[in-house]
Order: structure tokens, then sequence, then C-alpha cells
């Protein structure tokens, strides 16, 4: 079996969290949480996971948007370590539908911590290769962090505080993003955060694949 401790999640658990690429052989007993990802169209490998005991928690969308020219991104500038913190906040307040958020046996308190301390790592630069804050009415409303993947940018995290959103604050970030980087960008996000496909589809991205999610939750005896 192909599997890996992820050491950065197992942190925010308190507990092993390990990422399982193949079903080849191995056992699956040690205490701990497990996380997959099976393509949606590979549905013989899906069937695999779940008589192991894993289950779907969510779909995940990718969505891509070419290079192409935008204008935007009023308000929106580098992040500043040492004024830019409350980001971390409002990772902390923004999410409600990623796949740690969607799973019944994932504490609440464990996937708030998880999306805090992402953005945290931002502030830190221990994470990503850039990241951008928008600011409205003098205050930070929003950000988005980058991953860098070959000629690809990846939005690797995006958030803004519930009480600015709905003033284009979300718009700012990516179409900032997207005028800055001449080449394509990608951005992934759940299939029940219909809103935010709809978002990303109004700024020009479409949807590339999808995967299915799937954890499993293992006590010890």
């Amino acid at each position: 079996m192909e599997i890996a401790e992820d050491g950065w999640l197992s942190e925010r658990f308190g507990h092993p969290v390990f990422t399982v690429r193949s079903l080849d052989g191995g056992d699956l007993s040690r205490a701990g949480t497990y996380q997959a990802k099976v393509a949606s169209a590979d549905v013989a490998r899906l069937h695999r996971f779940c008589e192991a005991g894993f289950r779907v928690v969510c779909t995940s969308v990718t969505l891509r948007r070419e290079a192409a020219p935008i204008d935007g991104g009023a308000g929106v500038r580098p992040l500043d370590p040492d004024r830019d913190g409350a980001i971390a906040d409002i990772a902390a307040e923004a999410f409600r539908l990623s796949r740690f958020h969607l799973d019944p046996d994932v504490p609440d308190e464990v996937a708030v911590r998880i999306k805090r301390d992402w953005a945290q790592a931002y502030v830190d630069g221990s994470r990503g290769d850039g990241a951008l804050v928008v600011e409205l009415d003098g205050q930070v409303a929003g950000f988005l962090g980058v991953v860098a993947s070959g000629d690809v940018r990846v939005i690797d995290l995006i958030a803004v505080a519930p009480s600015a959103q709905g003033r284009g604050a979300g718009a700012a970030l990516v179409r900032r993003l997207c005028s800055d980087w001449s080449g394509p960008v990608e951005v992934g996000t759940q299939t029940a955060n219909e809103r935010g496909i709809r978002f990303y589809e109004r700024l020009g991205f479409e949807t590339a694949r999808t995967a299915y999610d799937l954890h499993l939750h293992v006590t010890a005896p």
C-alpha cells in the first residue's frame, strides 16, 4: 500500500493523518485518519476504497483559467507579514465547505484550526510562493495565497471576511493575480460550494477535472 503520513495535518488533528495513494497490500489498522483522492471517472478504484472502509466526504472540482487579459484588482497589494496577521482570523471565520468542515467525523475546531494555521503559514513565509491582500475601508478584508506549479499558478487559499463578502473583494484578488501572471491559473473547491463555482466561472474559469475526496477514521482498539 502506498501510504505516507502528513505531518502538518497530524499536528492539527492531534493524531496521525495518512495519505493513501494505493490499496495494493498493507493494512489500514493503525489508529488515525486516512485520506485519499480518486478521479471521478475511476469508479472501479472508488469502489475499492469504499470496500476498504473509506467514505466520500465531498467531490472536489479544479477550475482553470487560461492566460487572457483581465482588468481590475483595486485595493489589492502584496501581503505584509508585519501588519497582515489578521488573515489567520479571516480564514478561521470564512470557511464552511472545506472537506474537513463537511466531514461529520472531524470536529469543527479541527477544521477551523487547519484553515487558520494554513493562512498563518503565509504570514510566516513557510508556505506558498506569494500572497495578496485586499483592503476595504482601510481594513484587510481578504487574502489569496499562491503556489507555483510549473507554468501554472494555483490559488492555494482564498478567503474574504464574512462582513466584507458581496463587495467585490474576492474578485479583486483573483483579477489582480490573473493580471500579474501571464500564464494559466487554477483553483480548487468543492461541488458543494455552488456559489464559489459560479464566482470563478464569471471570472473566466472553466472546470478542468473533478475527484472524490475520501476519509477513513480508525480508532484505537
